[in-house]
Protein backbone atom coordinates (compact mmCIF):
# COMPACT_ATOMS: atom_id res chain seq x y z
CA UNK A 1 0.00 0.00 0.00
CA UNK A 2 2.62 2.18 0.84
CA UNK A 3 4.23 1.81 -2.55
CA UNK A 4 1.42 2.60 -4.60
CA UNK A 5 0.65 6.20 -2.24
CA UNK A 6 4.27 6.87 -3.43
CA UNK A 7 3.09 6.45 -6.80
CA UNK A 8 0.15 8.99 -6.05
CA UNK A 9 2.41 11.66 -4.72
CA UNK A 10 2.56 14.03 -7.64
CA UNK A 11 4.19 16.97 -5.32
CA UNK A 12 8.12 18.10 -5.48
CA UNK A 13 9.21 18.27 -1.81
CA UNK A 14 11.57 21.47 -0.67
CA UNK A 15 12.23 22.63 2.06
CA UNK A 16 12.17 26.84 1.90
CA UNK A 17 10.53 27.16 5.03
CA UNK A 18 12.53 28.18 8.17
CA UNK A 19 10.41 26.28 10.10
CA UNK A 20 10.86 23.37 8.50
CA UNK A 21 10.98 20.49 10.27
CA UNK A 22 13.32 17.54 9.84
CA UNK A 23 11.65 13.89 8.72
CA UNK A 24 12.44 11.35 11.07
CA UNK A 25 10.29 8.96 10.60
CA UNK A 26 10.70 7.71 7.38
CA UNK A 27 6.95 9.42 6.09
CA UNK A 28 6.70 11.90 3.62
CA UNK A 29 5.23 14.90 3.74
CA UNK A 30 3.74 14.57 7.09
CA UNK A 31 3.99 16.95 10.02
CA UNK A 32 6.07 15.70 12.71
CA UNK A 33 5.64 18.57 15.57
CA UNK A 34 4.73 15.21 18.13
CA UNK A 35 3.34 18.10 20.81
CA UNK A 36 1.00 19.92 18.65
CA UNK A 37 -2.81 19.38 19.31
CA UNK A 38 -3.44 19.66 15.78
CA UNK A 39 -1.07 17.28 14.57
CA UNK A 40 -1.70 13.56 13.20
CA UNK A 41 2.11 12.58 12.21
CA UNK A 42 0.14 9.73 10.12
CA UNK A 43 -1.44 11.70 7.55
CA UNK A 44 0.34 12.76 4.39
CA UNK A 45 -0.31 15.54 1.66
CA UNK A 46 -1.75 13.59 -2.03
CA UNK A 47 -2.74 15.25 -5.15
CA UNK A 48 -5.28 12.92 -6.89
CA UNK A 49 -8.15 13.48 -9.28
CA UNK A 50 -8.48 17.12 -8.74
CA UNK A 51 -8.14 16.70 -4.98
CA UNK A 52 -5.43 18.09 -2.86
CA UNK A 53 -6.10 15.99 0.33
CA UNK A 54 -4.54 14.62 3.54
CA UNK A 55 -4.85 10.65 3.81
CA UNK A 56 -3.62 8.11 6.05
CA UNK A 57 0.27 6.97 5.08
CA UNK A 58 -1.14 3.16 6.17
CA UNK A 59 -4.59 2.61 4.44
CA UNK A 60 -4.27 5.32 1.58
CA UNK A 61 -7.83 6.21 3.01
CA UNK A 62 -8.57 10.14 2.86
CA UNK A 63 -8.31 11.98 6.22
CA UNK A 64 -8.98 15.72 4.84
CA UNK A 65 -10.14 17.68 1.85
CA UNK A 66 -7.81 20.03 1.63
CA UNK A 67 -9.15 21.57 -1.90
CA UNK A 68 -10.88 20.52 -4.52
CA UNK A 69 -8.31 21.52 -7.43
CA UNK A 70 -9.49 19.72 -10.71
CA UNK A 71 -6.87 21.10 -13.11
CA UNK A 72 -3.92 21.17 -10.70
CA UNK A 73 -0.46 23.32 -12.10
CA UNK A 74 2.47 21.78 -10.60
CA UNK A 75 2.98 21.89 -7.05
CA UNK A 76 5.50 22.41 -4.62
CA UNK A 77 5.45 21.67 -1.11
CA UNK A 78 6.93 24.39 0.87
CA UNK A 79 6.45 23.26 4.41
CA UNK A 80 3.69 23.16 7.49
CA UNK A 81 3.87 26.09 10.07
CA UNK A 82 5.45 25.13 12.91
CA UNK A 83 2.08 23.81 14.74
CA UNK A 84 0.91 22.50 11.68
CA UNK A 85 -2.49 24.11 11.76
CA UNK A 86 -1.13 25.42 7.66
CA UNK A 87 -0.01 23.98 4.76
CA UNK A 88 2.19 25.82 2.75
CA UNK A 89 2.75 25.28 -1.23
CA UNK A 90 3.42 26.69 -4.64
CA UNK A 91 1.85 26.57 -8.10
CA UNK A 92 3.92 27.21 -10.99
CA UNK A 93 2.55 28.66 -14.28
CA UNK A 94 4.88 29.17 -16.44
CA UNK A 95 7.87 31.13 -14.77
CA UNK A 96 5.71 32.09 -12.02
CA UNK A 97 5.16 30.90 -8.88
CA UNK A 98 1.62 31.71 -6.81
CA UNK A 99 2.51 30.70 -2.98
CA UNK A 100 -0.37 29.34 -1.25
CA UNK A 101 -1.17 28.72 2.72
CA UNK A 102 -4.02 26.38 3.10
CA UNK A 103 -5.64 25.44 6.30
CA UNK A 104 -4.80 22.01 6.85
CA UNK A 105 -8.08 21.58 9.71
CA UNK A 106 -10.63 22.92 8.33
CA UNK A 107 -9.34 22.93 4.41
CA UNK A 108 -9.33 25.77 1.93
CA UNK A 109 -7.22 28.66 1.28
CA UNK A 110 -5.99 31.12 3.87
CA UNK A 111 -4.56 33.18 1.13
CA UNK A 112 -2.00 33.88 -1.82
CA UNK A 113 0.87 35.65 -2.71
CA UNK A 114 1.39 36.13 -6.46
CA UNK A 115 4.56 36.32 -8.19
CA UNK A 116 7.08 34.55 -7.20
CA UNK A 117 10.24 33.43 -10.17
CA UNK A 118 11.35 30.50 -10.53
CA UNK A 119 10.51 29.72 -6.80
CA UNK A 120 7.74 30.07 -4.54
CA UNK A 121 8.35 32.90 -1.65
CA UNK A 122 10.47 32.47 1.01
CA UNK A 123 8.40 32.52 4.37
CA UNK A 124 9.44 32.72 8.37
CA UNK A 125 6.91 31.38 10.26
CA UNK A 126 6.08 32.66 13.99
CA UNK A 127 6.62 30.40 16.71
CA UNK A 128 2.78 30.52 17.67
CA UNK A 129 2.08 29.88 13.93
CA UNK A 130 -0.39 33.60 13.67
CA UNK A 131 1.73 34.86 11.57
CA UNK A 132 3.68 35.16 8.66
CA UNK A 133 7.03 37.28 7.15
CA UNK A 134 6.71 36.55 3.26
CA UNK A 135 10.04 37.91 0.92
CA UNK A 136 9.26 38.69 -2.68
CA UNK A 137 10.52 40.51 -5.40
CA UNK A 138 8.68 43.40 -4.47
CA UNK A 139 9.50 43.10 -0.92
CA UNK A 140 9.12 41.53 2.00
CA UNK A 141 5.67 42.17 4.58
CA UNK A 142 4.09 40.72 8.08
CA UNK A 143 0.95 39.16 6.99
CA UNK A 144 -1.18 38.47 10.38
CA UNK A 145 -3.89 35.66 9.74
CA UNK A 146 -5.86 36.12 12.50
CA UNK A 147 -7.19 39.75 10.72
CA UNK A 148 -5.42 38.87 7.35
CA UNK A 149 -3.79 41.84 7.23
CA UNK A 150 -0.55 42.73 5.17
CA UNK A 151 1.82 45.60 6.60
CA UNK A 152 4.82 45.99 4.38
CA UNK A 153 8.29 46.02 6.11
CA UNK A 154 10.57 46.36 2.82
CA UNK A 155 10.45 48.15 -0.27
CA UNK A 156 11.26 46.73 -3.84
CA UNK A 157 14.45 48.27 -3.54
CA UNK A 158 15.96 46.61 -0.74
CA UNK A 159 15.01 42.74 -2.09
CA UNK A 160 17.46 40.64 -4.32
CA UNK A 161 16.35 38.23 -6.29
CA UNK A 162 13.11 37.81 -3.92
CA UNK A 163 15.29 38.66 -0.19
CA UNK A 164 15.23 41.23 1.57
CA UNK A 165 16.73 39.26 5.17
CA UNK A 166 19.44 36.89 6.38
CA UNK A 167 17.19 36.23 9.46
CA UNK A 168 14.03 37.23 11.21
CA UNK A 169 13.60 36.93 15.24
CA UNK A 170 10.13 36.68 16.67
CA UNK A 171 10.04 38.25 20.11
CA UNK A 172 6.83 37.67 22.09
CA UNK A 173 8.56 39.33 25.82
CA UNK A 174 8.80 42.81 23.57
CA UNK A 175 6.36 42.29 21.02
CA UNK A 176 8.78 42.85 18.66
CA UNK A 177 9.93 41.29 15.13
CA UNK A 178 13.68 41.53 14.89
CA UNK A 179 14.75 41.72 11.21
CA UNK A 180 18.67 41.37 9.69
CA UNK A 181 18.62 42.28 6.34
CA UNK A 182 21.60 41.62 3.36
CA UNK A 183 23.06 45.14 4.04
CA UNK A 184 23.91 43.82 7.76
CA UNK A 185 21.34 45.92 9.26
CA UNK A 186 19.15 45.35 12.51
CA UNK A 187 15.09 46.62 12.27
CA UNK A 188 12.90 46.16 15.09
CA UNK A 189 9.28 46.32 14.43
CA UNK A 190 6.16 46.01 16.22
CA UNK A 191 3.92 42.92 15.81
CA UNK A 192 1.18 44.07 18.83
CA UNK A 193 -0.31 46.77 17.40
CA UNK A 194 -2.40 47.07 14.32
CA UNK A 195 0.05 48.66 12.49
CA UNK A 196 3.94 47.65 12.09
CA UNK A 197 5.57 50.99 13.04
CA UNK A 198 9.70 50.72 11.81
CA UNK A 199 11.82 51.78 14.35
CA UNK A 200 15.74 53.02 14.38
CA UNK A 201 18.64 50.50 14.61
CA UNK A 202 20.16 51.97 18.06
CA UNK A 203 22.42 49.22 19.15
CA UNK A 204 24.83 49.65 21.81
CA UNK A 205 27.36 46.73 23.37
CA UNK A 206 28.55 46.64 26.53
CA UNK A 207 29.72 42.73 27.70
CA UNK A 208 31.01 43.31 31.05
CA UNK A 209 27.82 44.43 32.17
CA UNK A 210 29.59 47.69 33.71
CA UNK A 211 28.26 50.22 31.56
CA UNK A 212 25.08 52.29 31.47
CA UNK A 213 23.34 50.10 28.43
CA UNK A 214 22.60 46.77 28.91
CA UNK A 215 23.35 43.98 26.13
CA UNK A 216 20.39 43.45 24.12
CA UNK A 217 21.22 39.93 22.33
CA UNK A 218 18.63 37.78 20.34
CA UNK A 219 20.10 34.22 18.39
CA UNK A 220 19.17 33.81 15.38
CA UNK A 221 17.16 30.66 13.68
CA UNK A 222 19.16 30.22 10.61
CA UNK A 223 22.00 32.64 10.84
CA UNK A 224 24.59 32.30 8.44
CA UNK A 225 27.58 30.19 8.96
CA UNK A 226 26.21 28.75 11.44
CA UNK A 227 27.14 31.44 14.53
CA UNK A 228 24.42 33.61 16.07
CA UNK A 229 24.61 37.08 15.93
CA UNK A 230 24.09 39.74 18.73
CA UNK A 231 22.29 43.06 16.82
CA UNK A 232 24.42 44.82 14.43
CA UNK A 233 27.41 42.09 15.67
CA UNK A 234 29.14 39.10 14.43
CA UNK A 235 31.41 36.23 15.79
CA UNK A 236 34.61 36.37 12.97
CA UNK A 237 37.54 34.69 12.95
CA UNK A 238 40.49 36.27 11.19
CA UNK A 239 43.38 33.47 10.62
CA UNK A 240 45.71 35.88 9.32
CA UNK A 241 46.09 37.35 13.13
CA UNK A 242 44.68 34.54 14.18
CA UNK A 243 42.22 36.08 16.58
CA UNK A 244 38.56 35.28 17.12
CA UNK A 245 36.19 38.80 17.64
CA UNK A 246 33.06 40.14 18.21
CA UNK A 247 32.63 42.61 14.90
CA UNK A 248 31.10 45.88 14.80
CA UNK A 249 29.12 45.50 11.73
CA UNK A 250 28.10 49.25 12.00
CA UNK A 251 30.93 50.76 12.10
CA UNK A 252 33.40 48.00 10.62
CA UNK A 253 35.48 47.79 14.05
CA UNK A 254 36.65 44.76 16.29
CA UNK A 255 34.47 45.27 19.45
CA UNK A 256 35.93 42.64 21.39
CA UNK A 257 38.82 40.38 20.65
CA UNK A 258 37.84 37.26 22.28
CA UNK A 259 40.17 34.52 21.55
CA UNK A 260 43.91 35.73 21.03
CA UNK A 261 44.91 31.75 19.76
CA UNK A 262 42.45 30.90 17.55
CA UNK A 263 44.29 29.05 15.04
CA UNK A 264 42.53 26.09 14.98
CA UNK A 265 39.29 27.56 14.09
CA UNK A 266 36.59 26.50 11.71
CA UNK A 267 35.29 29.48 9.30
CA UNK A 268 32.63 29.35 6.56
CA UNK A 269 34.18 33.27 4.66
CA UNK A 270 35.03 35.42 8.14
CA UNK A 271 32.34 33.66 10.03
CA UNK A 272 33.60 31.41 12.71
CA UNK A 273 31.76 28.06 12.41
CA UNK A 274 30.10 26.87 16.06
CA UNK A 275 27.40 28.34 17.48
CA UNK A 276 26.11 31.15 19.66
CA UNK A 277 24.20 30.49 22.86
CA UNK A 278 20.66 32.22 23.60
CA UNK A 279 21.28 35.00 25.92
CA UNK A 280 24.39 35.60 23.73
CA UNK A 281 26.79 34.65 26.59
CA UNK A 282 29.08 31.74 25.36
CA UNK A 283 30.51 30.58 22.30
CA UNK A 284 30.34 26.88 21.22
CA UNK A 285 33.16 27.30 19.11
CA UNK A 286 34.22 23.96 15.94
CA UNK A 287 38.57 23.47 16.04
CA UNK A 288 41.05 21.52 14.54
CA UNK A 289 42.89 19.31 15.95
CA UNK A 290 46.33 19.20 15.25
CA UNK A 291 47.83 15.00 14.52
CA UNK A 292 44.61 13.80 14.64
CA UNK A 293 42.49 12.97 10.95
CA UNK A 294 39.75 14.50 10.64
CA UNK A 295 40.08 15.88 14.32
CA UNK A 296 37.54 18.03 15.69
CA UNK A 297 37.25 19.79 19.18
CA UNK A 298 34.24 22.15 20.36
CA UNK A 299 35.47 25.27 22.73
CA UNK A 300 33.60 26.97 24.99
CA UNK A 301 34.41 30.83 25.21
CA UNK A 302 32.00 33.40 27.74
CA UNK A 303 31.48 36.31 26.43
CA UNK A 304 31.72 38.73 29.14
CA UNK A 305 35.45 37.55 29.81
CA UNK A 306 37.14 36.01 26.89
CA UNK A 307 37.57 33.25 28.68
CA UNK A 308 37.52 29.33 27.47
CA UNK A 309 35.02 27.44 30.39
CA UNK A 310 35.09 24.13 28.29
CA UNK A 311 36.06 21.68 25.53
CA UNK A 312 34.17 18.76 24.12
CA UNK A 313 37.01 15.94 22.35
CA UNK A 314 36.53 13.78 19.68
CA UNK A 315 33.75 16.11 18.01
CA UNK A 316 31.99 14.75 15.30
CA UNK A 317 33.36 15.45 11.71
CA UNK A 318 31.19 17.49 9.27
CA UNK A 319 28.34 15.22 7.14
CA UNK A 320 26.93 16.35 3.85
CA UNK A 321 23.36 15.53 5.62
CA UNK A 322 22.01 18.31 7.19
CA UNK A 323 19.49 16.49 9.18
CA UNK A 324 21.96 15.46 11.11
CA UNK A 325 22.85 18.31 14.20
CA UNK A 326 26.26 18.39 15.44
CA UNK A 327 25.95 21.03 18.17
CA UNK A 328 22.73 22.89 19.45
CA UNK A 329 21.73 24.87 22.38
CA UNK A 330 18.75 24.46 24.26
CA UNK A 331 16.30 27.28 24.21
CA UNK A 332 17.35 28.72 27.54
CA UNK A 333 21.20 28.93 26.62
CA UNK A 334 22.30 27.12 29.68
CA UNK A 335 22.88 23.28 27.97
CA UNK A 336 24.51 21.78 24.87
CA UNK A 337 23.91 19.22 23.09
CA UNK A 338 27.12 17.57 21.22
CA UNK A 339 27.52 14.57 19.01
CA UNK A 340 30.78 12.77 19.22
CA UNK A 341 33.12 9.56 19.14
CA UNK A 342 31.85 8.44 22.59
CA UNK A 343 28.53 8.82 21.68
CA UNK A 344 25.77 12.03 22.05
CA UNK A 345 26.33 14.31 25.23
CA UNK A 346 24.67 16.97 26.89
CA UNK A 347 26.88 19.99 28.87
CA UNK A 348 25.48 21.30 31.85
CA UNK A 349 27.02 25.24 32.09
CA UNK A 350 25.80 25.79 34.85
CA UNK A 351 26.85 22.68 36.71
CA UNK A 352 29.54 22.34 34.35
CA UNK A 353 28.69 18.33 34.32
CA UNK A 354 28.34 16.39 31.13
CA UNK A 355 25.99 12.87 30.64
CA UNK A 356 25.92 10.59 27.35
CA UNK A 357 22.57 9.85 25.57
CA UNK A 358 23.86 7.21 23.17
CA UNK A 359 27.20 5.03 23.32
CA UNK A 360 30.04 4.89 21.44
CA UNK A 361 28.75 1.78 19.86
CA UNK A 362 25.75 3.55 18.41
CA UNK A 363 27.52 5.69 16.36
CA UNK A 364 29.00 5.69 12.69
CA UNK A 365 32.07 6.54 11.43
CA UNK A 366 31.63 9.82 11.30
CA UNK A 367 30.85 10.32 15.23
CA UNK A 368 26.76 10.20 14.71
CA UNK A 369 24.22 8.55 16.57
CA UNK A 370 21.04 10.96 16.58
CA UNK A 371 19.35 12.42 13.48
CA UNK A 372 16.66 14.41 15.88
CA UNK A 373 16.52 16.11 18.79
CA UNK A 374 13.61 18.33 20.58
CA UNK A 375 14.08 20.18 23.75
CA UNK A 376 11.10 20.31 26.56
CA UNK A 377 11.48 23.99 28.50
CA UNK A 378 8.59 22.91 30.82
CA UNK A 379 9.96 19.17 31.49
CA UNK A 380 13.32 20.39 31.11
CA UNK A 381 13.81 17.52 29.07
CA UNK A 382 15.47 16.54 25.88
CA UNK A 383 14.32 13.90 23.68
CA UNK A 384 16.36 12.52 21.00
CA UNK A 385 15.34 9.74 18.00
CA UNK A 386 18.27 7.69 17.47
CA UNK A 387 20.17 7.75 13.46
CA UNK A 388 19.84 3.92 12.31
CA UNK A 389 16.59 2.13 14.60
CA UNK A 390 14.22 5.11 15.49
CA UNK A 391 14.11 4.74 19.01
CA UNK A 392 13.56 7.64 20.80
CA UNK A 393 15.18 8.47 24.41
CA UNK A 394 13.86 11.13 26.44
CA UNK A 395 16.07 12.34 29.61
CA UNK A 396 16.47 14.76 32.48
CA UNK A 397 18.18 17.43 31.82
CA UNK A 398 18.70 18.42 35.49
CA UNK A 399 19.60 14.53 36.77
CA UNK A 400 20.81 13.03 33.35
CA UNK A 401 18.42 9.81 34.11
CA UNK A 402 16.27 8.71 31.40
CA UNK A 403 12.64 9.05 31.13
CA UNK A 404 9.94 6.49 30.35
Amino acid sequence: MRWLLALLFTICISTRSAYAQPDTDGIPTNCENSVSSYVDANLVIRYSNGTLALVNWSSGDVARIIEQIPDMPELSLVGWSPNCRHLVGGLLIGERYTTVIWDAINGGRVGTIEDGLNQPHFLYWSPRSDAVVVETRHGAFLWDLPSNQRYSLTAEADAWAGRSFRDVVWDYETGTLNTFDRRGRWTSSSFTTDRVAQQSNVTQLDLTNNGAQELRCISFTQPLGGNGRIPGFEIRYYPGTQQLVLYDVTTDNVAVILDTNYAQGLRVSFWARGQLSPGCTMFAGILRVEGVPNGREVVVIRLSDSTRIHTIERFAKNTSDHRLIRLQWDPTGRYLFAQTYDGALIWDSVANTTFYLTSSEEINNLGFSVKGISWDAARRSITIVLRLTNEQRTFDLATGQRLE
